[in-house]
């Protein structure tokens, strides 16, 4: 056997290793599409892969599964994996999404007095503590020179930020999409997005087995970046598939992906600059319980 046929073959066997990849997603993004579409199951099926998919609320619970073992590879925003690392959890970077800034944001009622950065001082804000929306907030306060304990933090889950907004029991909610374009659709004007402030969507492995199978894990970029290019060149039919497995009509959805570019990449160290900035910054205000070197868990190509 050739050296390139035996590293094929290697590669193939590792693959079959793994008989079924749990996957979990947001609702949002290339996997709930990817979900949908089947074209995953085609192109593992000839490694001898079955696929299993799970939905959750958002990318702390994704990392609570991941914590737990109950999933094997998933993707959220910037934050979740930051905190996983610094906890233990057995994660590593895989891939990467553009960033997509305009996809989160500080929003306030229509009606609010609010019309600034500087105006959040004394008040609430809604957030999912530990999500890509903590640290924009965070980032936030600091571009406007408030002091974390200028505002008061309102720890919860994304949809009940925008119950609470609305039955103005906060002041302010950080929210991601398609949320924040649905709170928008539903009263709610935008303070600022997450321009110059960062919003990065990382892909990654969150079993060892998974992590060492370079084989299946190319796999699934290839095909996840396929979906991303297929969502860019088909945003009103991605917004149909995606309206009735979210509850969120497809204007919201159409409205929603203007806001972000898909397709993704094997991870690479400029990311991972920008994720080491994150994770140093809730080092210095207390969020982390240790400090993190995000190279560290990274598969790089």
């Amino acid at each position: 056997m050739t050296g390139i046929a035996a590293t094929t073959a290697f590669r193939h066997a590792r693959a079959a290793d793994q008989k079924l990849i749990k996957i979990g997603y947001p609702k949002a993004g290339p996997l709930i599409i990817l979900s949908k579409l089947g074209r995953l199951e085609k192109a593992l099926a000839p490694l001898g892969v079955n696929v299993e998919w799970r939905e959750f609320t958002s990318g702390v619970q994704i990392l609570e599964a991941m914590a737990s073992r109950s999933i094997d590879f998933a993707m959220t925003g910037d934050s979740p994996i930051i905190f996983a690392q610094a906890n233990g959890t057995a994660v590593r970077y895989v891939a990467y999404e553009p960033s997509a800034p305009k996809s989160q944001g500080i929003l306030v009622l229509k009606e609010s007095p609010i019309a600034r950065l500087e105006d959040l001082k004394g008040k609430r804000i809604a957030v999912q503590r530990g999500s890509n929306c903590h640290f924009l907030t965070v980032a936030a306060l600091k571009r406007a020179q408030l002091k974390l304990s200028d505002v008061k933090f309102e720890y919860m889950i994304g949809p009940d930020g925008r119950v609470a907004l609305e039955g103005r029991n906060v002041d302010a909610y950080a929210v991601w999409d398609p949320l924040m374009t649905a709170t928008i659709a539903g009263g709610a004007r935008q303070l600022i997005d997450g321009t110059d402030l960062s919003n990065n969507r990382f892909y990654y492995s969150a079993t060892p087995e998974l992590g060492e199978n370079r084989a299946l894990l190319t796999a699934l970029v290839e095909e996840i970046g396929a979906a991303g290019q297929w969502i860019n060149n088909n945003r009103r039919e991605a917004a149909s598939i995606l309206s009735p497995a979210t509850g969120l009509s497809t204007a919201i959805w159409v409205q929603a992906l203007e806001h972000s570019t898909f397709g993704a990449k094997w991870i690479e160290q400029e990311p991972l600059v920008e994720q080491q900035r994150i994770a140093d910054s809730f080092v210095e205000i207390g969020l982390l319980p240790k400090p993190v070197r995000v190279s560290d868990i990274a598969l790089l190509s």
